[in-house]
């Protein structure tokens, strides 16, 4: 089973499968502090229901993995709203992003992961709603405390981990190493933003030790370089353990209610580039129906796949 939002659901009702985008990236103090000011609740549920709505009806996608920790904001009501009103599942996630935060440097990496791993199995803030996926992310010089925090909250708990990653400075390699000291499972370990340096060299490294990775930042206009990147993986033999998603967001921080509250999101097509743009470069490249049914289908349903200890 899958865990989402709204409760589990069986793999073969996914439809195809977004494995890394976000409804909002928002600063919680802002959102806990200024409230409607800030971001006005309805315009964002009308917004991101629209824009996955209309995913759902033009390329069948049934499942979309936001993937927002705490620190940039997630909100599991929201995804619930969204969800319910969209017809599209959503997975929520667990995790770190930026780290540490005020005083958390102060302890140690196990007491943090038995937070995060409560409300795997608990559920998050008092609801009954349990994450599917966990985030975490390393960018250049920054601590790697909160690397090791996660790779312990997934030996916890079995959950997949989507790694954010810096590929010019190759910090996926560095994870990696903090994942094997923690004793988590590679094999449920996604090293994200694995096609950004322009080759597949560095998503050739992280394979070669035995995780999985993401080709993604697939945008308009911008999806040749890296379908050539994930053909070339493909015809190496690496095709179930490679995933593509947008690293989209519904709802941009420059609509917020002062920004710009003229635009519209609800009119933003981005979340369509992978079946539009994405998939027609890959048939090109001579990536086959089935080996495409596998990114979208076969490789996320098998991460999703609920292995909470």
């Amino acid at each position: 089973m899958i865990q989402t939002v709204t409760g589990s659901m069986e793999p073969q009702e996914s439809g195809d499968i977004l494995i890394h985008e976000h409804i909002v990236c928002v600063s919680p103090t802002f959102s806990r502090v200024f409230g409607e000011a800030w971001f006005r609740r309805e315009k964002v549920i009308a917004a991101a229901a629209a824009q996955l709505q209309r995913l759902k009806d033009k390329h069948q996608v049934g499942l979309f993995v936001d993937a927002t920790p705490p620190c940039l904001g997630r909100d599991v009501r929201l995804l619930e709203a969204i969800s319910q009103r969209s017809g599209v599942h959503i997975v929520a996630s667990s995790g770190l992003y930026y780290y540490p935060e005020f005083g958390l440097e102060r302890l140690p990496p196990e007491l943090l992961a038995d937070y995060f791993a409560a409300e795997c199995t608990y559920g998050i803030e008092g609801t009954s709603i349990r994450p599917g996926i966990l985030k975490c992310a390393a960018e250049g010089s920054a601590s790697p405390a909160g690397v090791e925090v996660m790779g312990r909250v997934q030996k916890l708990t079995g959950l997949p981990l989507f790694a954010h990653s810096h590929s010019s400075q190759e910090t996926g390699c560095a994870m990696l190493d903090v994942f094997e000291r923690c004793g988590a499972d590679l094999d449920r370990i996604v090293i994200g933003h694995a096609g950004d340096s322009g080759t597949a060299d560095y998503a050739r490294k992280l394979l070669r030790r035995g995780c999985l990775i993401s080709i993604d930042r697939l945008f308009r206009g911008k999806v040749e370089r890296k379908a050539a990147i994930l053909a070339e993986l493909i015809a190496e033999g690496y095709e179930d353990r490679l995933f593509l998603s947008h690293d989209f967001i519904c709802y941009p921080l420059e609509v917020c209610e002062k920004a710009n509250s003229q635009r519209n999101p609800a009119e933003f097509n981005g979340l369509c580039c992978i079946h539009e743009e994405a998939v027609p470069a890959l048939r090109n490249h001579g990536v086959t129906e089935m080996q495409i049914c596998k990114l979208l289908q076969d490789n996320p349903r098998r991460l999703l796949c609920n292995h909470l200890r």
